[in-house]
């Protein structure tokens, strides 16, 4: 009894311990720990997040490289025009490092500009200007002076003319000196420049008129202008409508776009009846079933116009079945009664055999209008000796078959549907 009650407690606390060990953090509280920043010695930490409870690291951080050295200069002199400079010894702030030697900068040289520059003109020298350095004003050439200048000239009183005064050239005069290379002339008098004015279309109603000829400078009527007739009506159609397969259309009323007066009263233009149509639910027939014709829809309006009618199945396409064993029975057939006929032997076209297939076929699907060429002869039969007997039964194909005059034959024998179909064509001498 004592033992069967500790496995029991044991149970109970291995279940308690399987609960607790189950529970899961939901990792609700984070914290952010292990960064700390790269220098120019030493490399960095992004940091890790973790979680505050459990302090399970939720997601690593990442290096952070080395930073670049932070300059400083000491001892720099900068170089002038014709002395020289240092640039210091460069060191890190962080740690020290040397990050470069104090070395020697050369004289930057005299940057050279022109000054005191004068122009000459027809009434005074002029002067080329010094050459002088830009950083330190030193007199690096000094200038000389330039001979006088040409005269600089304008024209000075001009006129224009215009349809009613003279107008003037003007002087051609030195700006400097004053002195006139050419003196003025008196301008003609130019011709009127005229515009159109007044001028005003003519309506169904009312004139029009063609408009002045008025020069645009002085204002003076150079031609009048004349009074334009009245023009006819100007019709325009209103209210037009097209006449469709199953509604009346109207032709509109005109009336004039001048003067709106209504010129004349449309009529009714008739339906126009179902002219765009198209088949559908066309079926065609087959050796298997039977087909439709279709029915006729008109593709305005969607009325069915004309109903389709069914169509008769297609008759069954023969299989041509080719016998040569029969051919060949059926040529020494005709040699065995030849020679009993003492009539010389036939030879067997295989030239004519493409055109012997070719009648045979047409035999086939017209039996009973057939007729054969000169030296032809036709038979149907069940079997294969029924088609020999057929012949000889016959007079005019027995009569062929010993003709002395044909000396070659070529023989086609088809089997349909248990039915052999024979055509046999004698000649003399090969075909072409």
């Amino acid at each position: 009894m004592k033992k069967t009650n500790y496995i029991i407690l044991l149970l109970m606390l291995l279940t308690v311990l399987l609960c607790g060990c189950n529970r899961e953090c939901a990792h609700t509280t984070k914290e952010f720990v292990g960064a700390f920043p790269a220098s120019c010695t030493s490399k960095g930490y992004s940091g890790d997040t973790r979680c505050a409870d459990c302090g399970l690291v939720l997601q690593k951080g990442c290096e952070i490289p080395l930073t670049d050295h932070r300059l400083s200069v000491e001892g720099a002199i900068p170089a002038t025009c014709n002395e020289s400079g240092r640039t210091g010894v460069g060191t890190c702030e962080v740690c020290g490092a040397v990050i470069h030697e104090d070395q020697i900068i050369q004289p930057i040289g005299h940057i050279e500009v022109k000054k005191n520059v004068i122009p000459a003109t027809c009434t005074s020298l002029g002067y080329s200007g010094d050459g002088v350095c830009a950083v330190c004003d030193t007199v690096i050439s000094t200038g000389s002076v330039t001979p006088y200048g040409d005269h600089t000239m304008e024209v000075v009183g001009y006129k224009p003319a215009t349809c009613t005064e003279e107008g003037d050239s003007g002087d051609l005069t030195c700006i400097h000196c004053g002195k006139i290379t050419e003196t003025s002339k008196k301008l003609p008098i130019i011709d009127h420049i005229t515009v159109l004015q007044n001028q005003r279309e003519s309506t169904c109603s009312s004139t029009g008129y063609s408009g002045d000829e008025v020069c645009q400078m002085c204002g003076k009527v150079m031609k009048a202008g004349v009074s334009l007739p009245i023009v006819p009506h100007n019709p325009v159609t209103n209210n037009a409508v097209a006449a469709t397969c199953i509604a009346p259309g109207y032709t509109g009323d005109t009336y004039c776009s001048f003067c709106n007066t209504p010129l004349s009263t449309g009529t009714a233009i008739p339906t126009t009846g179902h002219v765009n149509t198209e088949l559908r639910n066309q079926i065609p027939a087959t050796s298997a079933g039977e087909g439709y014709s279709g029915d006729r829809y008109c593709t305005d309006c969607g009325t069915l116009v004309e109903q389709g009618h069914k169509i008769e199945k297609l008759p069954s396409t023969p299989e041509y079945i080719c016998s040569q064993d029969v051919e060949n029975a059926l040529f020494a057939s005709f040699n065995a009664v030849r020679e009993e006929n003492t009539v010389a032997a036939l030879q067997y076209d295989t030239s004519a055999h493409s055109a012997a297939n070719t009648r045979v076929k047409e035999y086939i699907q017209n039996p009973g209008n057939f007729s054969g060429g000169e030296g032809q002869i036709f038979a149907s039969a069940s079997s294969a000796d029924g088609l020999f007997s057929a012949w000889m039964a016959s007079d005019a194909d027995k009569e062929t078959v010993l003709n002395a005059g044909y000396t070659h034959v070529s023989i086609c024998v088809v089997l349909v549907e248990n039915v052999y179909y024979a055509v046999a064509s004698f000649h003399s001498g090969a075909a072409a």
